[in-house]
């Protein structure tokens, strides 16, 4: 460990204290307006969070969402409304996730995830409770609500919905675009000063993480870890490099957003190949991968 000069660092609950909270919210084309029944019900359902005398167990960032939602309508009264009949769970891959439920005669598709993901699967949006079609007006309004979020060093969901869905491999197409939420994610007190000590002891330290280039640089920049965007590099970035370009990269890049678990795998490989000495560092599920491949390449 004494020999280590670079430390690759997950985001969340790492760098960030992993307390999220609501702190803004983007529908009917409007930041932080009354939001619509629909989209509360949205996130009371797409999600795993348990409760257990009054405590809720969870992904932090769906706890957060739960804890929204009940300040307008109990969880347990939503789930009674909405009976859970199937889910396709989050992966980091198809960066999303979808519960499916019966209410009365109707079945109802809840998505939450990525705008990128969203979008892609929307081809009308919620207005005023009106469902219209999704133009690309629509859509580049949105995506500009989610750089202002992103900008704040928000981590932005986007959810979607559709009703009376029969085909189960049809789940996730002709939805319709309800909103965004953004989550505050406060950097830890000490994280400044750990990577200005790392610095001085000619550690280098790099962020890799899931979430989108401009939350990452945000939180960067809070860190004290870059400066600007030229330092930042995603996941589909990566996937273009071949493995002499990447090592390349690796010399000045200090945030990897938007990435997967083996893109982590990836990085991990490649500073090891430059001649690194590499301290891999989350807690996430997808930071495994890396972690165990990084005990196996020092053992």
């Amino acid at each position: 460990l004494g020999s280590v000069n670079i430390i690759c660092s997950d985001k969340t609950g790492t760098l960030t204290q992993n307390k999220m909270s609501v702190v803004s919210t983007f529908f009917n084309h409007e930041f932080d307006c009354v939001v619509p029944q629909i989209a509360l019900d949205c996130m009371g359902c797409c999600q795993n969070v348990s409760i257990n005398q009054n405590e809720l167990l969870g992904d932090s960032s769906e706890k957060a969402l739960v804890e929204y939602v009940m300040q307008s309508k109990s969880i347990p009264q939503i789930q009674c409304e909405y009976i859970k009949v199937d889910e396709i769970p989050f992966d980091s891959i198809r960066k999303k996730m979808t519960t499916i439920h019966q209410k009365n005669n109707d079945k109802y598709v809840f998505t939450k995830g990525s705008i990128e993901s969203i979008l892609k699967q929307c081809t009308h949006i919620l207005i005023h409770d009106q469902k219209v079609p999704l133009s690309e007006y629509e859509r580049k309004r949105c995506l500009e609500a989610c750089t202002i979020m992103e900008n704040k060093a928000l981590r932005v969901f986007a959810f979607c919905m559709k009703v009376n869905t029969l085909n189960q491999f049809d789940y996730e197409n002709n939805a319709t675009f309800l909103g965004l939420v953004g989550l505050k994610d406060p950097i830890k007190p000490e994280i400044q000063e750990s990577i200005a000590i790392a610095h001085k002891a000619g550690i280098e330290v790099v962020m890799i993480t899931g979430d989108s280039l401009k939350t990452a640089l945000a939180i960067g920049k809070e860190c004290h870890l870059v400066k600007d965007e030229r330092q930042v590099m995603s996941g589909q970035e990566i996937d273009a490099c071949n493995d002499l370009e990447l090592k390349e990269k690796l010399k000045i890049i200090k945030i990897f957003a938007r990435v997967s678990p083996m893109h982590k795998v990836r990085l991990v490989e490649a500073y090891k190949e430059n001649g690194r000495i590499v301290a891999m560092s989350g807690d996430g599920v997808n930071d495994a991968p890396a972690l165990k491949k990084n005990l196996r390449l020092m053992s």
